[in-house]
């Protein structure tokens, strides 16, 4: 039996999102500096490896998940439109990069990316998104935050709602201005869960050199 319930449930919270930045702090927040000139490249799919360069990290689909085809039928009728190569997501907006569908076919993930520059007119920290987001699913207000490194990048992770077996979780990232958040449908059944499947994330950047205590790089002998 597929799970339509969490599959409403990704849509909705999507349109959430989407309302969130669109509109909740446009008119309360003074508009920011322009931000110097930045580029973002798009994620993409090789050999069942996702990679976002501009994210910094990669992801390998596990065994039973698939790409799903069409994520733009996750989007309909709330003005998010999915990332090509011509992209621009630094003239506002919230852009789908990837979904990804569980082994029984129900959409398990999809990745979100914004610059809440240009879309709210205000910077944030992951926390302070996190925070929006669960004014606006009108979650509770005690909904709990917790704090998760990942591939190098700090996440503020959520769930809502928080007890039963059907959820979203909700891991919120930042990478030099772009807010980026996985929104992940969890019904308790899937094999790697959602949440295990994003803590595999790999970082895509370089080791850090390592240092002798002169503060020269030291080398391996």
């Amino acid at each position: 039996m597929k799970h339509c319930g969490v599959f409403k449930a990704l849509s909705v919270i999507i349109l959430c999102l989407m309302l969130a930045c669109s509109c909740s702090l446009r008119a309360e927040e003074p508009a920011a500096e322009p931000a110097p000139e930045r580029t973002y490249s798009a994620g993409y799919w090789e050999a069942g490896v996702y990679t976002n360069p501009s994210l910094g990290f990669s992801l390998t689909l596990p065994d039973g998940a698939s790409v799903r085809s069409d994520p733009a039928s996750l989007l309909e009728g709330t003005g998010i439109q999915c990332v090509t190569e011509e992209t621009d997501i630094f003239s506002g907006g919230v852009y789908c990069e990837t979904a990804i569908n569980d082994s029984s076919g129900n959409c398990c993930a999809v990745l979100l990316v914004t610059d809440c520059v240009a879309t709210c007119g205000v910077a944030m920290n992951p926390a302070d998104y996190a925070q929006l987001l669960i004014r606006d699913i009108q979650a509770p207000a005690s909904t709990s935050l917790s704090g998760e490194t990942i591939a190098g990048t700090e996440y503020t992770v959520f769930r809502y709602p928080e007890g039963g077996d059907v959820y979203n979780t909700y891991f919120v990232g930042e990478r030099d201005g772009i807010t980026f958040v996985w929104i992940l449908s969890s019904h308790g059944r899937q094999r790697p869960s959602p949440e295990e499947m994003i803590r595999s994330l790999e970082s895509t950047e370089p080791p850090a050199e390592q240092t002798d205590d002169s503060g020269e790089p030291s080398s391996e002998n």
